[in-house]
Parts: C-alpha cells; sequence; structure tokens
C-alpha cells in the first residue's frame, strides 16, 4: 500500500528521529487532514507504522486518548456506522484507546472483504442459474433417438452437457468453497456480513460479539484466509442493516 506524505514526513519509513521529535497527536492529526475520510484502511495502516515508530521511541508520546478517540470517531465514518469509543474514562481505568482504534480496523476490514466475497458469490449465482438452464436446454434438446442420421455425435454431446450439469449442480469448479452450493454459502455470507456490521457498533468491552464473529469468520474463511480485499465493493449485496 502506497502511504501517503503528510507535511513532508515520509511516512513509508519513518526514522528514528523522526519518532522522538513527533508524538502521536501530530501524525493522527495529519492522517485527519491529509487523509479521504472514505479509505479507512490507509489511516489504520499509516497509524500502525507511526505508532509502531513513536511508541518504541517514546512510550507516553503514543498514549495520547484524546487524538486516538478523534481519529476512531473519523476513520469508519463511511462506513455508515457509529462506533462506540473507549473514552477518557476507560483509559484512566487501564483500557487503550489505541489498542480499540486497531481492533476497529480488524473489523472493519473484515467487513470490507466479507461484503467482497458476498458480491462476488452473488454475481456467480446469478450466472450459475442462467447456465444451467442453457444446459437444461440443450440436454433436452439431444435426446437419444437411434433414426437420427447423426444420432451417435448426439448421444456423445449429450453425455458431454450432463457431466458439464452434473459439476454444475455440485458446485465442483467453485474458486473457494468446491461442492459448497452457491446459495450456501450466500447465506453464510449474510450472516457473517450483519454480524460484522453489528461488531463495529458493539460496545468495546463486548466479548462475547467478537468471540461469536471470529467463530463466524473462521466457519467460512478458516483461520489462516488472508484479509486482503477481493474485487467489489459489495455494495449490491444486499445486506446492510
Amino acid at each position: 500500500m502506497a502511504l501517503p506524505n503528510l507535511g513532508g514526513l515520509s511516512l513509508g519509513s519513518p526514522t528514528g528521529a523522526d519518532a522522538e521529535a513527533l508524538g502521536i497527536a501530530d501524525v493522527i492529526k495529519n492522517i485527519l487532514s491529509n487523509i479521504d475520510a472514505g479509505n479507512f484502511e490507509l489511516a489504520c495502516e499509516t497509524a500502525r507504522i507511526w505508532a509502531n515508530q513513536i511508541c518504541h521511541a517514546n512510550r507516553e508520546a503514543c498514549d495520547d486518548d484524546d487524538a486516538w478517540i478523534k481519529l476512531t470517531q473519523t476513520a469508519f465514518k463511511h462506513l455508515k456506522v457509529t462506533v462506540k469509543l473507549v473514552t477518557k474514562e476507560d483509559a484512566a481505568e487501564g483500557h487503550s484507546t489505541m489498542a480499540w482504534f486497531f481492533e476497529l480496523c480488524n473489523r472493519a476490514s473484515r467487513y470490507k472483504v466479507a461484503r467482497a466475497r458476498l458480491a462476488d458469490v452473488t454475481r456467480r449465482e446469478e450466472a450459475y442459474r442462467r447456465e444451467w438452464l442453457e444446459l437444461r436446454l440443450k440436454s433436452a434438446a439431444l435426446k437419444r433417438d437411434p433414426l437420427k442420421p447423426n444420432h451417435i455425435s448426439d448421444n456423445q454431446e449429450a453425455k458431454n452437457v450432463l457431466r458439464q450439469l452434473r459439476r454444475l449442480e455440485h458446485n465442483m469448479d467453485d474458486p473457494y468453497k468446491p461442492t459448497v452450493p452457491l446459495s450456501v454459502q450466500q447465506q453464510d455470507l449474510r450472516d457473517l456480513v450483519r454480524m460484522l456490521k453489528r461488531s463495529l457498533t458493539a460496545d468495546p468491552f463486548d466479548d462475547k460479539i467478537l468471540s461469536d464473529v471470529n467463530a463466524a469468520w473462521e466457519a467460512y474463511f478458516g483461520p489462516d484466509e488472508p484479509m486482503e480485499e477481493e474485487d467489489g465493493e459489495g455494495d449490491d449485496a444486499g445486506v446492510d442493516g
């Protein structure tokens, strides 16, 4: 991911001198001023790179609750959710405003990946229905008739069509989950997307929803699935709410 130059700072590879000279509030102010509000991934990645450097150089310099709260309030607005905050009062009791921001980054990334996968599965389900109908019609037109002069070649073609139908009906060529029907994948993904969206508005101290989300994510994607954005945003997936 290409990182922007914020106020003359080379955020791709911050130096120790940069980290010692700045507090996290300086970086977050620049993030809010220079990164598009809809690009939460870039805000998260930039904050992560600089927080690692600043916290290593000076732990106190990265513990700016006001700055982390402001970034948390702003970074996820385009997802059309209102995130709950770890407040300064919570921080005084030992909770981390910074850790909560990065936890929301993780949840938002999963939400975006799941929406994109749902949109892709939905498109393929629509294509499946068209292909299935075409093959059924083709199969019906190739009924065996020994009186036809080309019945041998038609018979072989009919077998090929039936073989294609079987592979299609059993979803054998699925790039993600072979043999799992697309309709089942759609429903699993709709449930996952709804759960992930709810997790973005959950109480920071609700451990159950985090556990539930992790279990649902691993049930579909598996524990080692990379969280990379797939083609499409999933805007047409019909899962908001």
